[in-house]
């Protein structure tokens, strides 16, 4: 099931009155394919880091000639692309530069190893 299809599946067992413990289950089903999702991510980072990085001023950005770049922004690293940024950051502290993950319960970006942190509200800089 895609995200869509899991929220009326939990819409439905809300309307016709189904137990707690149903609607329960399925909405962890919503939260492990999102965990899923963003695992995955997360590895597919882990094992391409990426270029290295470049200490480069938001302002001059479009002088950049490198897609893949990375760009220091608000304590943490965007990867550059053709049409804008990555909305994940990288870590900037991690020789590796693992992308981070949002945890929005609590409002952090987390380090892909788990070492070190950012507001959720840092943003990329303006491509």
């Amino acid at each position: 099931m895609n995200f869509v299809e899991h929220l009326e599946h939990v819409i439905g067992l809300i309307d016709s009155g189904k137990p707690l413990a149903e609607i329960k289950a399925a909405i962890l089903a919503i939260y492990e394919e999102a965990s899923g999702y963003d695992q995955a991510r997360l590895n597919d980072a882990q094992r391409d880091p990426g270029p290295a990085v470049k200490k480069v001023d938001p302002a001059q950005t479009e002088t950049m000639s490198t897609a893949g770049d990375f760009v220091e922004n608000m304590g943490v690293l965007w990867r550059r692309r053709p049409t804008g940024y990555e909305p994940y950051p990288y870590c900037k502290e991690c020789s590796s530069h693992p992308i981070m993950t949002p945890n929005h319960e609590i409002g952090i970006w987390g380090c892909g190893n788990g070492k070190h942190h950012a507001p959720i509200s840092v943003k990329p800089p303006r491509a």
